[in-house]
C-alpha cells in the first residue's frame, strides 16, 4: 500500500478530510485500494471548487492517473465543457477509460495515452487553448512544461498544480531524501518560475502535498 506522507499536522488533515464530500474520498479510497497515487481528496475537493467558480470550456489534465480527478472535474462544470486528459502508462489509462464508461462520461471527457511533453507540443501545434488547466504528471517535468501551458492559456486561464511542496522537501532541506534531490530541485525552479513570470499570478497552498494556482494576466 501507497504510505501518505504530510505536510500539515496529521491532526489538521484528519479534521480537514472530515469535511470532504463522500464522492471525493470514494473515489480516493478506490484509488488507494489498487495502489495508484492519486490527488488527495482535501486537494481534489479544491479543484472541483475552483473549477466550479472558473466553469472552463476546456479543461487539459496531465497525470490522469486511474481517472479520479477527471471524473470530479466533470461534475464540477457544465455538461457542454470537455476534459483532455493525459497519461503514460498504459495500465492506469485502461483503468481510466473504464472508469469513464462506468460513470457514462465517454462524450466529455477525452483520454490521451501519451508522453505529457509530446501531447502538449500537438496541442500547441494546433493552436488549442484551455481556460483550466490541472497538472499532476511526472514532477520533474513541471519547468519544462512552462512555456506550452503559457501558450495554452487564454487570458484569465487558470493553472492548478499538485505535489509542489512534494512531502515538505521542497520547503526543507532537512527533510530531503537524496534520491529524490532532482525532482525536488526542478519543482523549486517551477515554483520559482511561475512566481516571477511577468504574465502570471501564483499563490502556493500548504494543502494536500501542496498546490500552486496560477492565473494567466
Amino acid at each position: 500500500m501507497i504510505e501518505e506522507q504530510y505536510i500539515n499536522f496529521e491532526f489538521i488533515l484528519r479534521y480537514i478530510r472530515s469535511l470532504v464530500t463522500e464522492d471525493v474520498t470514494k473515489l480516493y479510497d478506490f484509488a488507494m485500494d489498487k495502489d495508484i497515487p492519486v490527488a488527495k481528496p482535501e486537494t481534489t475537493k479544491l479543484l472541483y471548487l475552483l473549477a466550479m467558480m472558473k466553469q472552463p470550456k476546456k479543461v487539459l489534465e496531465l497525470g490522469t492517473g486511474i481517472g479520479c480527478s477527471a471524473v470530479i472535474l466533470s461534475k464540477a462544470i457544465n455538461d457542454d465543457a470537455t476534459i483532455i486528459t493525459v497519461e503514460k502508462n498504459p495500465e492506469n489509462y485502461e483503468e481510466a477509460c473504464k472508469l469513464f464508461q462506468e460513470n457514462g462520461l465517454e462524450n466529455r471527457i477525452f483520454p490521451k495515452n501519451g508522453d505529457g511533453m509530446d501531447v502538449l507540443e500537438e496541442l500547441v501545434a494546433k493552436g488549442e487553448t484551455f481556460d483550466f488547466i490541472f497538472l499532476d504528471s511526472a514532477k520533474g517535468q513541471y519547468y519544462d512544461y512552462i512555456p506550452y501551458l503559457k501558450q495554452l492559456l487564454p487570458k484569465g486561464g487558470v493553472l492548478v498544480t499538485d505535489n509542489v511542496l512534494y512531502k515538505g522537501m521542497v520547503a526543507n532541506d532537512d527533510l530531503l531524501i537524496l534520491r529524490k534531490k532532482t525532482i525536488v530541485k526542478r519543482l523549486r525552479m517551477y515554483l520559482d518560475a511561475i512566481s516571477h513570470d511577468e504574465e502570471l499570478e501564483t499563490v502556493v497552498i500548504p494543502i494536500g502535498d501542496g498546490v500552486s494556482l496560477t492565473i494567466k494576466r
